[in-house]
């Protein structure tokens, strides 16, 4: 016990970090070549409004090896689209695009530093905008080597193009 103690007493720190920064080095080395990323920005609106923290998720069609982005809405529906590493951008390729937006009883979005639950917030985005599985034409979007800057999402509340739907809160809340 009084040998282990000495020995490590003995370690060196530059050696030890040495060894570390070799060990993330051929971490980051197995990932692969470096991502080139492109811009993505648009606008979203759902219900023919814009909401701020609607939150859009590119997900890499069959075959594109790109891994997802994400970006969040400004009070007037603009987004920028960032990579899994929080870089500006995306590579280039074929996207399904799904949406999350959380709205309260009264329609309004619930405070940023409070869970949706304790608002009683629900999933506004119909599952035909908001589940992979379920998208649509609408939804797809080729990525090019110059990036795509004039998106626009108009997302209808009954997630059918427009059809109408009742007014008021959905019927049911998260406990």
């Amino acid at each position: 016990m009084g040998i282990a103690m000495k020995s490590c007493k003995g370690v060196s720190w530059s050696g030890l970090s040495l060894l570390l920064m070799g060990m993330v080095g051929c971490l980051g080395g197995a990932s692969g070549p470096q991502e080139q990323l492109v811009p993505v920005e648009g606008t979203v609106t759902f219900d023919g409004k814009p909401y701020e923290r609607l939150m859009v998720t590119f997900m890499p069609a069959a075959g594109n090896s790109a891994r997802q982005g994400v970006g969040v809405t400004d009070a007037e529906g603009q987004f920028v689209m960032h990579n899994y590493q929080n870089k500006k951008g995306l590579p280039a390729g074929n996207y399904t695009v799904v949406f999350s937006l959380w709205l309260t009883p009264d329609g309004n979005v619930p405070p940023e530093d409070e869970p949706p639950a304790n608002s009683r917030a629900v999933q506004a985005i119909p599952p035909s905008w908001n589940d992979v599985s379920k998208a649509g034409a609408p939804n797809k979007v080729i990525v090019g080597k110059e990036g795509k800057t004039d998106l626009v999402f108009n997302i209808p509340k009954s997630g059918k193009g427009g059809s109408a739907s009742p007014k008021g809160p959905p019927a049911n809340f998260m406990r």
